[in-house]
């Protein structure tokens, strides 16, 4: 008994390790077929593939485009999206590995070759779609062992050969897209037999036969739908049995050989709402019961040889349409086909003596659309025009951009002598004059108005308001607006953005208080005009005073002031309150998750700014250029190259990769994180011919200390004829500036000068730093004081203050740093980062003490750890050691290596072994390979003659591996530069 109890433990065991080992298998299975897909996918899949755990179940989100499921203790993959990405090569036949998959998706990629018999697998597979690549050869037969699959697009590849027979066996099959290939011979009937079947699609190809044998069988094609036919070699005509169709909704068959008449039972299909029978040979005449189907929207039967019925419409050579059962005439409905109106209408404007009210109702419709071209051609058929006319084509014009011709018209309509403008018209063509920014029409427009006495209408004010606003002519907006007599709230709205957009954020306040003060009342649009500006000026309190006023009018549920809420908030720093209004928000779009990740990312909580994006995937929500940009520098922020990674296979899966913005914050990205080559990967692939993407690269290279290699892309940029702006310049000075290359400065000064870069603040600042690092102070001085006093800067004084300091003329600093002060220009950490330098260079104890508490007392500025250094440096230089240590230990935060490296150096001058000993300590811990503290530490020992100790820190560097890299020196000869070894040369 014990012994069969055993047995029975064993095989209970056995068996749960063999289901445990199967689990496994099947989870190392899919990451293993995962990493061979990787592999032969290219380097785009890569950037969305990061880690080693592509269901995410680590730190990292699951890869893009890989969903999976649980099995018992371990995760499968269930689906696989990798589209629209340029993938090359062959269909990646490791994909078959994937035995739990239900869905793949390869579609819109350069995939080449066939689809592999492997594919037969896939047992669980209900989706694939391959559509948009360049597949070609048969469709292998093994396909139709995919007994689960629902859905299969193949349109848009290469595939040849006849349609296999086997897809007929899928019982499930509800969608056949086999659209733009070059399939041949029959389609298989067997395909009526399908009974889920709805879509079948199989036009464009190179397809014989005749639609009676598609539908021969009894019962044929139950539930289907959609049945595209066009583009091929049928012939023949419409079988009668068609009408056994019951549920067929669309039916094309534009563009075969078919013939003979259209029977009447194919009108009496009851859900068919689109007939494309054009460019066929059908003759006859179109039955009756076509006009009064219910359903039937659109009917196309040109390039056929119908004859013409009893209908009004006469010979019926394009689009006919279909509305509640009759043919639309004048009226137009808001579910009418504007183009099929517009030629309805034509055909009676041509038959017509007189033009009734109904026809000019319809014109005003048709303005509203976007087909321009038709509307205007329609409009120069109508015999008489009216002043309305003219308005209605001129707005037509306006809301489809085309500010030129809606003047052109206006123009026509003053030339006529007939038509005067009136308080409808001025409006419209003073919007255009202001979409354009073309000023002196407006202002001619302007007088025009004045001598028709239409310059005091509400209608006609409010748009000259809009158009010197947006022509930048505030006073002159400001005129009109203080002689109007009636001022509505568009009138006070369009006084507040404009000041704002020209730079006047403080007035569009006053004129917001102005608004209040009067009760005028407010809309929507006045928040979302006010909101920006406490953002812009960080006026936290009438924010929250503009809310208040928003919950008064419950505009919360506008998406548009929500979102400027947030903005606002995020803004202001109250970045809780932000998160708060976006969680109430019941509809977001994109700009919502926008503003939200930008706050957080703004108030330096970028990991927060993550996981928004998490959600916003979540959610289906696709972001722009702008939401791309600011999770990439959340990324930098964190330094986090993978997340980084993940974000730009999101990228390439939305197709915003050409985007310039999103360009240039990949290649800040890779820069940023010390990953040069894919930044140059990326910069690779964009244009080159805009500024924008070569400024990152320069910056980039700049940031990662390669200064000759940005000076050579600038060179580069300039050869290719991609013209420089001013941000272009100031990424570039600091190269110079740490190259500190007086001859090359003196070049590229010239080159400023000579194209119009110089003098700029920016530029004059970036020349100072150059000239102060190359040693040349007249130079930087004379920059300096060339300068008006009242364009001088924080950053222009804080680049001479530390110009003087590097050269050893503190006091010159010193003395700098108060006339600055004098100026009105209050210092910034890096002024006093600049000055505290100076005074530790040259000694100035108490000078430099000084500065420091008034940097604390004075100006409640929180010293950072180079403010600390700075000190600390200056007290060991000094000989006060002990004042120093107090100083380190006395920091609100833990000292870095700076600090310790600081005292350490003090302690070699002054031999200072107790206290060089507990630096050096700290400097072992913080940097163990950095060489340079053995050796000051080693050097410390023998200064006091502690030789024993001096060999034995020596003993250390060489067991660990540590050597001191020798000394060298650099001479530039015909632009290359020679290094040498210092010890090699002084041997």
């Amino acid at each position: 008994m014990a012994e069969s109890h055993l047995a029975f433990l064993l095989i209970c065991f056995y068996i749960s390790l063999l289901f445990s080992v199967s689990h496994c298998k099947t989870a190392k299975r899919d990451v293993k077929a995962l990493n061979e897909i990787k592999a032969s996918l290219g380097w785009r899949v890569v950037y969305a593939w990061v880690g080693d755990d592509p269901c995410g179940d680590g730190d990292l989100p699951p890869w893009s485009g890989v969903t999976c499921s649980e099995v018992g203790d371990y995760r499968v993959v269930t689906e696989l999206e990798v589209y629209a990405v340029s993938i090359l090569g062959p269909f990646p036949t490791a994909v078959t590995n994937l035995g739990d998959l239900t869905r793949l998706d390869l579609h819109n990629n350069k995939l080449t070759g066939p689809i592999p018999p492997q594919i037969g697998r896939l047992k669980n597979l209900r989706i694939l779609n391959l559509r948009w690549n360049k597949l070609n050869d048969v469709i292998p037969p093994e396909i139709g062992e995919l007994k689960r699959l629902t859905h299969l697009y193949l349109s848009f590849n290469n595939f040849k050969g006849e349609i296999p027979k086997e897809l007929a066996s899928l019982p499930e099959l509800r969608y056949l897209y086999l659209h733009e290939n070059r399939f041949i011979g029959r389609i298989p009937p067997e395909l009526g037999m399908l009974q889920n079947l709805r879509h079948l699609d199989v036009g464009n190809n190179h397809l014989v036969g005749t639609l009676r044998e598609l539908i021969r069988l009894e019962g044929s094609f139950p539930a289907l739908r959609y049945l595209y036919l066009n583009n091929n070699f049928l012939t023949g005509g419409i079988p009668a049995q068609l009408a056994n169709l019951t549920n067929l909704e669309i039916l094309y068959l534009s563009h075969n050989k078919m013939s003979g008449t259209i029977p009447l039972g194919l009108a009496h299909i009851p859900r068919l709402t689109l007939l494309y029978l054009d460019h066929n040979q059908f003759t006859g005449r179109i039955p009756d019961a076509f006009y009064k189907h219910p359903l039937l929207k659109e009917m196309y039967i040109e390039g056929n040889g119908f004859r013409p019925g009893v209908n009004p419409i006469g010979a019926h050579k394009r689009t006919v349409g279909f509305m509640n059962g009759a043919i639309q005439t004048f009226k137009l409905s808001s579910n009418s086909n504007i183009v099929k109106s517009i030629k309805l209408l034509r055909f009676y404007a041509s038959s017509a003596t007189t033009i009734s009210s109904d026809y000019s109702t319809s014109l005003t419709d048709i303005n509203s659309s976007s087909n321009t071209s038709q509307a205007r051609q329609l409009f120069d058929e109508l015999p008489q025009r009216t002043t309305s006319l003219y308005n209605a084509m001129i707005k037509c014009y306006i809301r489809n951009e085309q500010s030129g011709q809606a003047l052109h018209l206006f123009v026509e309509m003053l030339n006529s002598g007939k038509h005067q403008p009136d308080n409808y018209t001025f409006p419209f063509v003073l919007k255009a004059c202001s979409d354009s920014s073309m000023l002196e029409t407006g202002i001619a427009i302007h007088s025009r108005a004045l001598v028709s006495g239409f310059d005091s209408d509400t209608y006609v004010q409010n748009s000259l308001l809009a158009l010197y606003m947006n022509c930048g002519l505030k006073e002159d907006a400001r005129r009109v607006f203080d002689q109007m007599q009636k001022r509505t709230v568009v009138s006070w709205n369009t006084m507040i953005s404009g000041y704002f957009r020209n730079g006047c954020a403080e007035e569009a306040l006053v004129i917001f208080d102005q608004m209040m003060g009067m009760n005028v009342g407010y809309d929507r649009a006045t928040m979302v005009s006010v909101l920006p500006i406490c953002a812009y000026l960080k006026d936290l309190q009438r924010g929250r005073q503009v809310h208040e006023l928003v919950e008064k009018k419950r505009f919360g549920t506008q998406i548009a002031v929500s979102n400027s809420l947030v903005d606002m908030y995020a803004k202001c720093g109250c970045i809780d309150e932000a998160r708060s209004v976006f969680d109430e928000m019941i509809v977001r779009d994109v700009i919502s998750w926008t503003a939200m990740i930008g706050g957080y990312v703004m108030n330096n909580e970028s990991r927060k700014a993550l996981d928004l994006c998490h959600l916003m995937q979540l959610e289906g929500v696709r972001p722009n250029s702008v939401t791309v940009a600011a999770l990439l520098l959340a990324c930098v922020s964190l330094c986090s190259l993978k997340y980084g990674k993940c974000i730009h296979g999101w990228v390439i899966r939305c197709r915003l990769e050409s985007d310039v913005l999103v360009e240039t914050a990949l290649i800040d990205l890779y820069a940023k994180c010390n990953s040069v080559d894919l930044s140059f990967r990326v910069f690779e692939e964009t244009s080159r011919k805009r500024t924008v993407p070569w400024n990152a690269i320069i910056s980039g290279y700049v940031h990662n200390g390669l200064y000759r290699e940005a000076i050579e892309f600038f060179k580069k940029m300039l050869k290719e004829s991609v013209d420089p702006n001013a941000a272009t310049l100031i990424s570039l000075l600091p190269a110079y500036a740490e190259l500190a290359d007086l001859e090359q400065a003196k070049n590229l000064h010239c080159y400023l000068i000579r194209s119009g870069f110089h003098p700029r603040v920016e530029t004059a600042t970036g020349l100072i730093d150059i000239y102060s690092k190359c040693g040349s102070l007249e130079f930087a001085h004379e920059l300096f004081y060339g300068i008006p006093a009242k364009e001088r800067d924080i950053f222009s004084w804080s680049v001479i203050i530390a110009g003087y300091g590097l050269n050893g003329h503190g006091r010159t600093a010193i003395s700098l740093f108060d006339q600055m002060v004098k100026s009105g220009v209050n210092p910034n950490e890096v002024t006093f980062t600049s000055v505290l330098q100076a005074c530790s260079h040259r000694g100035l104890v108490d000078e430099g003490l000084r500065l420091f508490k008034s940097m604390v007392e004075d100006y409640r500025r929180k010293p950072r750890a180079d403010h600390y250094t700075c000190i600390i440096d200056l007290l060991g230089r000094a000989g006060r050691l002990k004042e120093a240590y107090f100083l380190i230990n006395s920091m609100p935060f833990e000292p870095n290596r700076a600090a310790w490296g600081a005292l350490l150096g003090a302690c070699v001058i002054h031999e200072d072994v107790e206290l060089g000993e507990v630096a050096a300590n700290q400097l072992f811990e913080l940097e163990p390979e950095n060489t340079g503290n053995y050796v000051l530490l080693s050097k410390i020992y023998a200064a006091v003659g502690r030789w024993e100790d001096a060999e034995n820190v020596r003993n250390i560097m060489t067991d660990m591996g540590l050597r001191k890299e020798p000394g060298w020196s650099s001479i530039e000869v015909r632009d290359t530069v020679h290094k040498s070894n210092i010890i090699t040369c002084s041997g």
